[in-house]
């Protein structure tokens, strides 16, 4: 049986990965910046993000929103290699009036010839945007 080793290469982009993801779980937004190649693109929900400053603005935005949204919030991550470059998946966990609600979406990872992050694209997760939805609509907060 022949086993295939990972090579460095992989070995790097994971630790980019995770990198990212605590940045982003701890919203350490200079850590951030110094991952993201200059030419950076996010492909969000809500639009495409190119470059490091706005990027970062449009997770600002949606921390912010969170933390004025919900009494409650709590984020935890996880990482795997991708057929790309990396997978992160986010997990959401909020409450708002003792209700809680768990949201998660992974978010794909590219990364060019230095190891920086060069694309990032949101994937939701089936039937997660509608819970999501519906969960808002029954404690009164508006996307």
């Amino acid at each position: 049986m022949r086993v295939m080793a990972r090579d460095s290469t992989q070995d790097d982009r994971l630790r980019s990965a995770q990198k990212f993801a605590v940045a982003l779980d701890t919203h350490d937004y200079t850590a951030l910046a110094g991952l993201l190649a200059r030419e950076c693109e996010y492909v969000a929900t809500g639009g495409t993000f190119i470059g490091p400053e706005r990027i970062i603005a449009a997770y600002r935005n949606v921390a912010g929103w969170m933390k004025a949204s919900f009494d409650k919030v709590s984020y935890r991550s996880s990482v795997r290699l991708g057929a790309k470059g990396a997978v992160v998946t986010f997990v959401d966990d909020v409450e708002r009036s003792g209700l809680p609600h768990v949201y998660t979406c992974e978010q794909e990872l590219s990364f060019d010839a230095e190891g920086r992050i060069r694309r990032i694209v949101n994937v939701e997760l089936p039937g997660e945007r509608e819970a999501a939805d519906a969960f808002l609509h029954k404690v009164g907060v508006e996307r």
